[in-house]
């Protein structure tokens, strides 16, 4: 099954090694070679992720019209072509102006052809494995895209110090046509039919992800949450709660403790409310609330995620809350000081 995922992998290997070979060359080259100022020289860099940023929606609604295989092929011919433009810029270098404009179309194709292959390749993987193999494919993809870049950036320097910037144009190119030489003899799979979902529905689910990976969960303001969490679905409830105790870790905050409070019961005024909460959804609270007040010792609070644990491990027991805790009260006006109560099983022997 490795080797199916690693099948698909290479394609986006070879796609960010031809990245790769220009993206440390590139600013010397603008700035040194041709003679144009450092601003220049970024505009040359970023031209080619702003093309991918734009063309990455059309590269979705390809995979998923024309199948992510010819999405592939046609990803490896537009790179082959971006080689083939930096092979012109090279001949060019004796008129700077000419030199930039190609270097740029070259960037800008480059970009075009990254969306098709990094989308139509992960597509692809995914559709040769079993749903329970998806995370290795989206594994492989991350390992082959990075690893690409961290090779292709000092093979770059040493093909533009030894032969110029014409080899990496060749090597550029003459990677696209491998690529697309094994593309071929991989079968394709089917597509999936059906009503897609639009890219702006598709960036409103996903962008909650990206928001917490750069930390901007922290800003997210209240009733923004509220949006994720009525649905009640429950994995995006659980990066909520997760993400945004992760991201306040050890601060205490009391926006996102109110948060926490209504999904765990022991935050609750008594413990005869239902709230109609999933138990793995609850758990994510409690952990939560672990990370929210890491390292501040806190002891109500340390009493009442062990007293929640024991409530949820050990059934026959609850534990009952009282308005006790003064500084607490500040935090979560409904917790107090936790006090264990007997059910109406038995005690057991081993608690006494």
């Amino acid at each position: 099954m490795t080797i199916r995922i690693i099948h698909t992998a290479l394609f986006g290997f070879l796609c960010y090694l031809t990245i790769g070979l220009l993206l440390a060359v590139l600013p010397g080259f603008v700035h040194l070679h041709l003679g144009f100022s450092p601003l220049w020289a970024g505009v040359a860099v970023s031209s080619q992720y702003l093309a991918t940023l734009v063309t990455r929606p059309t590269a979705g609604r390809m995979t998923d019209v024309i199948g992510p295989r010819a999405t592939v092929l046609l990803g490896q011919l537009v790179l082959l072509l971006s080689g083939l433009c930096l092979l012109a810029a090279a001949l060019l270098q004796a008129k700077a102006m000419a030199c930039f404009v190609v270097l740029l179309m070259s960037r800008v194709i480059l970009g075009c052809g990254e969306s098709c292959v990094a989308t139509g390749a992960l597509t692809w993987g995914l559709g040769r494995v079993a749903p329970e193999y998806a995370a290795q494919v989206i594994s492989w993809s991350g390992i082959a895209s990075y690893g690409a870049m961290a090779a292709g950036a000092p093979l770059g320097i040493w093909l533009e110090t030894r032969y110029g910037l014409w080899s990496i144009g060749a090597a550029a190119s003459g990677i696209s046509l491998l690529s697309l030489a094994l593309a071929l003899l991989i079968a394709g799979v089917s597509t999936v039919r059906g009503t897609h979902l639009a890219f702006p529905g598709v960036l409103g689910r996903v962008a909650l992800y990206g928001l917490g990976l750069t930390g901007h969960l922290r800003e997210m303001l209240t009733w923004h949450t509220f949006g994720y969490l009525t649905p009640k679905h429950d994995m995006t409830s659980i990066g909520i709660l997760l993400g945004l105790s992760a991201a306040n870790v050890g601060s205490g905050n009391k926006h996102v403790t109110k948060l926490l409070a209504v999904h765990t019961p022991a935050l609750l005024p008594t413990s005869t409310i239902d709230l109609n909460v999933p138990l793995i959804t609850q758990s994510a609270g409690l952990v939560g609330l672990g990370l929210l007040y890491m390292g501040s010792k806190n002891r109500p609070f340390d009493r009442l995620t062990v007293a929640h644990a024991w409530h949820v491990t050990h059934p026959a027991w609850s534990c009952h809350i009282t308005s006790s805790v003064p500084n607490l009260r500040q935090n979560c006006p409904t917790y107090g000081n936790g006090r264990w109560r007997q059910s109406r099983s038995a005690q057991p022997d081993a608690a006494r």
